[in-house]
């Protein structure tokens, strides 16, 4: 997600839950600001 341009890095289990929370504001701190999805990857565990 980013709202500037160095943007911020995250790592989640559920992205989808993740965009949402992001987009709604449910979450606190540096990251609330972020709402553009840049780029993801997929990995395996």
């Amino acid at each position: 997600m980013a709202i500037l341009k160095n943007g911020y890095t995250g790592v989640t289990f559920n992205l989808i839950k993740r965009i949402y929370q992001h987009k709604n504001d449910t979450i606190k701190g540096f990251s609330k600001n972020c709402k553009i999805l840049v780029f993801y990857e997929i990995h395996q565990l």
